[in-house]
Formats: C-alpha cells, sequence, structure tokens
C-alpha cells in the first residue's frame, strides 16, 4: 500500500470522529445542551460602514537559520502602515537557545517587533484605528514565559515593557487597538455561559469544546457574539477591554477581537463589528489591512535567501542547512 493509499485508509476510518471534533452534530448531546445558551448570546451582523478612522494596521515576520555550532541567527520585523506612511521595527541577533524553546521564542521576538513598531505610529499618529494580528490575553501570557539561553530572563521584562507601552501611549491617544485572531483556542464566551449554572452534567464537564467549535457548530447565520469584559494586569498597569467572536459568513470559520476602547471614546461593540466587515475580504482573508500589511512584512524565500547571502559574505563562514532545514525549504 502506497503513502496516498493509507491516508485514503486513515481518512475514512476516523472521517467521523474528527468532523465531530471540529464540529458537533445535532445528534451530539453538547449540541442539543449547548445550542439554546449560545443562540442566546448571538448578535445580528451589522451592515459593513467604512471606519471614520485611518486604518493602521501592524504585523511582523521572523526567520532563524540554525548554524553549524547549534546557535541561532534570528531575524525578525515589523511593520505598522497607515495609508502610505510606514513605521518600521527590525530585529537580528546570533543566540544559544534551547532547541524546545525556538518556535515559541522566536516568534516572542516577531511580537516584540510589532510591540515598537506599534509604539512608533502611536507616537506619531494623531487618529487612527490600530488593528494587529493575535490576542491581548495571549500577549500578557506568553510575556509571563522564561526562556533558557542567552536570550534569558531578561526577554520577559524587555517584552511586557515595550507591550504596556505601546498600550499606554494609545490610551493617551484615545486610538482604539483591535487585536484579530484567525484561529483560537479560547473557551471565555464558554465559562461565561456557565458563570450562573450552579451545576454542570458530567459530559458537559469534561468536554474541551473551544468557544469557535460552538459558534460554527450552532450558528445559523453570520453573526457575533456578546461581549466578554475582561482584565489583564501587569507590574500595577491594568488592560480592560472586551472579547467578542465574529462569524462573517457561513462558510468561514470564527475569529475573535479583542478590543481596547480607551475611556472618553465614544463607539460601540456593534459600530466596531461594522468597520471591521466593512474591511472583510473572505476566508482566505479576514482583514484587507492586516492582510496588505502581512505581504509587505513577510519573509519570502528570496529575501531569507539574501539575508543569508549577507550573512556569509560579511561573516565568512559558509552554513550548511540541516537536514530538518532543507526538508522545511522544499516544502515552501
Amino acid at each position: 500500500m502506497d503513502f496516498y493509499s493509507e491516508l485514503d485508509t486513515f481518512l475514512k476510518s476516523n472521517s467521523s470522529r474528527i468532523r465531530e471534533d471540529l464540529m458537533l452534530s445535532k445528534s451530539n448531546p453538547l449540541y442539543e445542551y449547548y445550542r439554546d445558551r449560545v443562540r442566546n448570546v448571538l448578535h445580528e451582523m451589522p451592515e459593513p460602514v467604512k471606519p471614520p478612522y485611518e486604518i493602521c494596521a501592524t504585523d511582523g515576520s521572523e526567520y532563524v537559520q540554525e548554524l553549524y555550532n547549534g546557535k541561532k541567527f534570528v531575524v525578525a520585523r515589523a511593520i505598522s502602515q497607515i495609508m502610505d506612511r510606514e513605521y518600521f521595527s527590525t530585529y537580528f541577533n546570533v543566540l544559544g537557545m534551547d532547541r524546545d524553546d525556538v518556535q515559541q521564542l522566536v516568534k516572542r521576538i516577531m511580537e516584540n517587533a510589532e510591540h515598537k513598531a506599534a509604539l512608533e505610529a502611536v507616537k506619531k499618529e494623531e487618529s487612527c484605528l490600530m488593528i494587529m494580528d493575535g490576542s491581548v490575553s495571549g500577549r500578557f501570557w506568553w510575556g509571563k514565559k522564561v526562556y533558557e539561553g542567552e536570550i534569558g530572563k531578561d526577554f520577559y521584562r524587555e517584552y511586557m515593557d515595550s507591550f504596556v507601552s505601546f498600550l499606554k501611549q494609545a490610551r493617551e491617544k484615545k486610538i482604539i487597538v483591535l487585536y484579530i485572531s484567525k484561529t483560537s483556542e479560547t473557551s471565555v464566551m464558554k465559562k461565561e455561559l456557565h458563570k450562573n449554572e450552579k451545576t454542570l452534567p458530567d459530559f458537559v464537564k469534561i468536554n474541551n469544546l473551544t468557544d469557535h467549535v460552538l459558534i460554527k457548530s450552532i450558528a445559523e447565520k453570520p453573526c457575533y457574539t456578546e461581549p466578554v469584559s475582561l482584565q489583564r494586569d501587569y507590574e500595577g498597569y491594568t488592560c480592560n477591554f472586551q472579547t467578542v467572536h465574529v462569524l462573517p459568513e457561513m462558510d468561514d470559520l470564527p475569529m475573535k477581537i479583542d478590543m481596547i476602547i480607551p475611556e472618553g471614546v465614544t463607539t460601540s461593540v456593534d459600530e466596531i463589528i461594522s468597520w471591521m466587515m466593512w474591511g472583510y475580504t473572505g476566508i482566505r482573508s479576514h482583514n484587507l489591512w492586516v492582510s496588505l500589511v502581512d505581504k509587505k512584512v513577510k519573509l519570502n524565500r528570496d529575501t531569507t535567501r539574501v539575508v543569508m547571502e549577507m550573512f556569509e559574505n560579511e561573516i565568512e563562514v559558509w552554513n550548511a542547512e540541516t537536514r530538518g532545514q532543507r526538508r522545511e525549504r522544499i516544502r515552501l
């Protein structure tokens, strides 16, 4: 039996289980339990409306090359773009780091560059709507991670300081900040549904359904969820924000939007959703503005080839790819 035949056999024999994990069937007791509870917190999608602000979108990209001595050459960059104006942040370093940390640490380095680019933008711009990729809760959570190796414990403080500096500046300028996640494991909505229930059935207690699975399984038309108010703290700084989930089209997947609305800014969740839907461009690109900056900031194969040529020409040591990196490059 060849590779594709084995894959076909696996998919056919496991399709029901996998499909049920992705979308509850109506015969599932969890569907019956959550159906009315979820529908009670769904709102009709507003008509798309052009935002009354210029949009500043921020995104980042990262690249890591393992050197023959085991250290990692790390490159990251971020761009905040508003109309034809751009604000940059870059990071270059050669670091010793635990292999188990590489994937997450390089991602955090990129996010740190995003904080710095966004901070420069909100310092210079007087009025805009800031759109970021990711999650507010995620940034506060990942910022607590301590990494081994040369970057060490100091990175936690640098990451959080740059993040909070950006949030403080946006608050001072009364700039709305939106974090958009295309995938999410959050269960904030589900926990809110359970908040006033004295007891839960055992089959509900043991399930690990995410908010997005519930929304995708139960919603009957495009919608957004009742906002949930959340709070995160860091060394005396408190960030208050609201989380909503949006199902933009029935054939699309939900996205999570964290909304930081500064005190004194008069707007509503409904208005913000209408602005985001004005920039919605379909299942492959949830947000027009983030997609445009993503294309500009991405470190593609041509760029990384030039990066490594410059590295090798200056350092004068040729660096062989590891077998794993060669496989990764071929896949790309």
